[in-house]
C-alpha cells in the first residue's frame, strides 16, 4: 500500500499539520505539502517506508503511530 503526504496530514489533522516536507534522496530536493486555510495543498507525494520528513505541527500527538 502506498502513504501519501495528504493521508499523513488527513491522519494527524487539518487543524494540528502546519506543513510536511520530505527529502527526496534522487533529487536532494525537499517536497512540500502543507495546510492553507484548512485545506491541505502542494504536492501529494508517496512516502517510502525509509524517508526523512519534517513534519510541522501547532501541538504534540503523543498517542500517534504512522498508517495507524
Amino acid at each position: 500500500d502506498q502513504y501519501s503526504a495528504f493521508a499523513l496530514i488527513r491522519e494527524l489533522g487539518t487543524d494540528t499539520v502546519t506543513a510536511l516536507r520530505m527529502l527526496d534522496a534522487a533529487t536532494g530536493r525537499w517536497r512540500t505539502a502543507h495546510v492553507s486555510d484548512g485545506e491541505i495543498v502542494g504536492d501529494d507525494f508517496t512516502i517510502p517506508g525509509l524517508a526523512v520528513l519534517l513534519i510541522e505541527t501547532s501541538s504534540a500527538r503523543a498517542d500517534w503511530t504512522p498508517g495507524g
